[in-house]
Formats: C-alpha cells, structure tokens, sequence
C-alpha cells in the first residue's frame, strides 16, 4: 500500500485509484476496531455494573451496530473504483458483496478478542490519559480480517486470473456464485463470533 501512497504523491490524479483501495480496507478495519476492541476496558468504573446487569446480548450488540455504519464508509471506496474505472463493473459488484460480509466479520470479531485482551491502565498522552485496545487485541482482530478479506480477494480475482491462464472466460454467475458462497461463510462466521463474544461478557469478572 506504501507505493500506492508515493504513487498518488508524484501523481495527483491517481489518488482516486489509491483512495479505491484504501477506502474499503480501513472501513473494514474500523467496523471493528473503532468500538469492539476493548469494551471492558472503555466502561472503567462503571465495569462492575455493567457486569452485575443481565444484558450481555444487548452491550455486545450495541457494539456491534455502531461499528456498522462504517460500511457504507468501505463501499464508497468501492463505488468509487468503479466509476474511476479501476475496478470492472462486474468485480465493483462482487467486491461490494465481500466488503459488506467483511464489516460484519470485523465488527462481530472485534468485541471476542476485545474481551478476551482487554486493557484496563491508561496510557498518558500529551493532553489526556486514554486507554487504548491491547496490542494482542489489535493484532488479533487485524488478522482474522485480513484472513477472511484475503479469501475473499480469491474468490473474486481468482477465476478471472485462472481463466486467463486456461483461456477459457468465467460466467459472471459462476463469480457470483462463488463469492456469495464466500460472504455466507462469512456472515456465518460473524454469527459465531457474535455469540461466542456475548459467551465471554457473561463470564467476564472484575479482578
């Protein structure tokens, strides 16, 4: 991505190209990482009624739903790759599928390494005392995002890129298919995740 940055630098009119890329992988990130990834941590003082109350599903969902409407911060990348035309009008659609699957894997994941690593000590800045995720929470929810977005890329390049090979053309519905049976998993995953990350906020206990 560091060249795609010196590129657009040297050549302005190639930032619509880079912000298509980096547009869609920080939405994805920021799904998750903007609210999921120390939600114990983010309640401080008021950790020990948080716990005491019954509503595990609920804390868990409403972090959930606010890292949701980063999406449409990830699709506007991709919507804008297309009209520049860096993207194909067919990959600018499957691309959209992935990415929308994505931003529920990444806010759905965010709270399970977020509660499992939580980090409760302030960190001093400048200005203020913030505390901020934990390094493994970090890395954690970066790497389970990357694996599935990385799939995800397969799925939607790799037929064209075999095709080419085997100068043979994929249908449109055969990609189609293939990255919708991605996004399901995807998506299923997210279930999981979510479930599982509501799980550990009911065992969670203030040390």
């Amino acid at each position: 991505m560091f060249w795609l940055v010196f590129d657009s630098i040297s050549d302005p009119s190639r930032i619509p190209s880079l912000a298509a890329v980096v547009l869609p992988a920080l939405g994805v990130l920021f799904a998750g990482a903007a609210f999921g990834l120390n939600p114990l941590g983010d309640e401080r003082k008021a950790l020990p009624a948080v716990l005491s109350t019954p509503g595990g599903e609920r804390f868990v969902r409403a972090r959930v739903l606010a890292g949701l409407p980063w999406t449409v911060f990830a699709l506007s990348g991709v919507v804008l790759g297309g009209i520049v035309g860096r993207f194909e009008p067919g990959t600018t659609t499957l691309l959209a599928i992935l990415v929308v699957s994505l931003c529920a894997f990444s806010a759905a994941v965010a709270p399970v390494v977020g509660v499992t690593l939580p980090r409760f000590e302030p960190i001093a800045t400048t200005k203020s005392e913030v505390i901020t995720p934990s390094f493994g929470a970090i890395v954690g929810h970066a790497g389970a995002v990357s694996t599935a977005g990385a799939v995800g890329l397969v799925a939607v390049y790799a037929p064209t890129v075999l095709g080419s090979l085997s100068r043979s053309t994929p249908t449109f519905a055969a990609r189609v298919g293939l990255v919708c049976t991605v996004a399901a998993v995807v998506l299923g995953a997210s279930l999981v995740m979510y479930r599982y990350s509501t799980t550990l906020f009911r065992a969670a206990t203030v040390s």
